[in-house]
């Protein structure tokens, strides 16, 4: 007597979930936002995961303490994790994170943050409006920023007469360029 039993196994992927937040609507430029990823498993524990990212701004991510570019591929844990993100272009960015599962299964998502742009104003104020020849007349220079720290100014020195500056105690000649100092 012989006896045949068929079994069949059914092999299936893993599926997951995945979702990307900046938690940030804007920032100035040159600051980092936070960003949460979060993988949910249909099976826990099966699947490895990388992920890669782009951007419409030049921004990095870093993760686990790692910068990320844009196309560079790292490797992210499942659940709710954090990272940041970083530009110094303004402008609204557009972040897309895609994930892929071992078993080769991908999702996306993306949000976006808005970079402000650092603006300034620049003023030089002469302390008196009239002088005699070969006398100094203090001149105020004002730079106020919207974004304080993250540029640095150059000037150049123009005059309808012949005089020099005198800046940081450097004489400054008629078109030579100096560094100038955010502040009064």
């Amino acid at each position: 007597m012989s006896r045949s039993d068929n079994e069949w196994i059914n092999f299936t992927s893993n599926s997951f979930t995945f979702t990307f937040s900046i938690k940030s609507p804007s920032a100035n430029i040159g600051t980092s936002v936070p960003v949460a990823f979060n993988t949910t498993e249909t099976i826990p524990n099966l699947e490895t995961y990388t992920a890669i990212f782009s951007s419409t701004g030049s921004g990095t991510l870093t993760y686990n303490n790692t910068t990320i570019t844009a196309g560079q591929s790292f490797a992210i844990d499942p659940g709710n994790t954090s990272g940041s993100y970083t530009c110094t272009t303004d402008g609204t960015h557009n972040v897309t994170v895609t994930v892929t599962s071992s078993s080769n299964v991908s999702q996306n998502d993306n949000d976006t943050v808005t970079y402000n742009s650092n603006s300034f104003n620049f003023t030089a104020e002469a302390q008196a409006s009239s002088a005699n020849v070969n006398t100094q007349v203090p001149i105020n220079f004002s730079i106020t920023e919207t974004i304080p720290g993250i540029d640095t100014y150059t000037a150049i020195f123009s005059t309808s007469g012949t005089g020099t500056l005198e800046y940081n105690g450097s004489t400054i000649n008629p078109g030579q360029t100096f560094s100038i100092d955010p502040g009064n």
